[in-house]
């Protein structure tokens, strides 16, 4: 936004509406703040607006707020895309993104230099053939961390969890957190659950991945892992995930549904 002098104009003053680690009551008050500065911004007041460093004690800027957008497109949006960064970038707190229609959460593109941290990423689709955590053909030269990652689709059809069709590079992907007794991840609701291809070259780790010790990771879906074709190279880790999945030809999808009767005969092989 563009600088202006502290206090200038007749702009009204706006809260700070960032603090550096907030808790439930914070974020509770964010949304009213936020709820009270846009309904003076559709009234026509012109809000100051003030950034503060990390420790929320120093002003390092200062301008005026002239429009909000926070709507990803229903159709093809992006919640958080990671084009070929080089820096380090970090969210704190909890990150919450939600797409409604063919759209995706998070997507990486091209060659990603710096590491990626989320503290905790949470991801929800409600409409078909979206991806919630794209890697599709992104080389990964640096770590890419979800200490906490929970992802759910309300629709199965055509849906991914995470992609990682020709994901390559020399950095590690983690979903979840290696600590004993620490933060699980969990894939819900999608078609495919992780989506590898021939060309997938990476190092991935899903769930706590330290030891059979703690088993809370979950990837449920119509098919919990698709590899396409034959995967020959990389490191791909799934220790402790619980793996729930659904056939296709499941008799309750059929029209009318279709279910066992007495009499009936099941054969299963392996």
């Amino acid at each position: 936004v563009p600088r202006s002098p502290r206090g200038s104009g007749r702009s009204s003053p706006a809260p700070n509406l960032a603090p550096a680690s907030p808790g439930p009551a914070q974020l509770q008050l964010v949304r009213e703040q936020m709820a009270a500065a846009l309904r003076r911004l559709r009234e026509g007041a012109k809000l100051m607006v003030r950034a503060y460093d990390r420790g929320d004690a120093h002003e390092i800027a200062s301008g005026r707020l002239d429009t909000v957008d926070n709507q990803i497109d229903t159709t093809t949006g992006t919640g958080i895309d990671l084009n070929g960064n080089t820096a380090p970038v970090s969210f704190g707190a909890m990150t919450q993104v939600d797409v409604a229609g063919a759209g995706t959460g998070v997507d990486f593109q091209g060659t990603t230099g710096g590491a990626v941290t989320f503290a905790d990423l949470d991801i929800a689709l409600s409409g078909a053939n979206g991806t919630a955590f794209d890697l599709n053909g992104a080389m990964i030269n640096a770590n890419v961390t979800a200490t906490d990652f929970d992802v759910t689709s309300t629709t199965a059809v055509g849906t991914t969890g995470v992609d990682l069709s020709g994901t390559s590079g020399t950095g590690t992907v983690q979903l979840g957190d290696s600590n004993v007794a620490g933060q699980s991840a969990s894939i819900a609701g999608f078609n495919v659950g992780v989506q590898f291809s021939a060309a997938s070259n990476a190092t991935f780790i899903f769930g706590d991945g330290e030891s059979p010790t703690d088993q809370g990771s979950t990837i449920a879906g119509t098919t919990a892992i698709a590899n396409g074709s034959a995967v020959t190279n990389g490191s791909y880790d799934f220790d402790d995930v619980i793996f729930t999945g659904t056939c296709a030809g499941v008799g309750a999808a059929f029209s009318p549904p279709k279910f066992l009767r007495a009499g009936d005969t099941v054969r299963i092989e392996i």
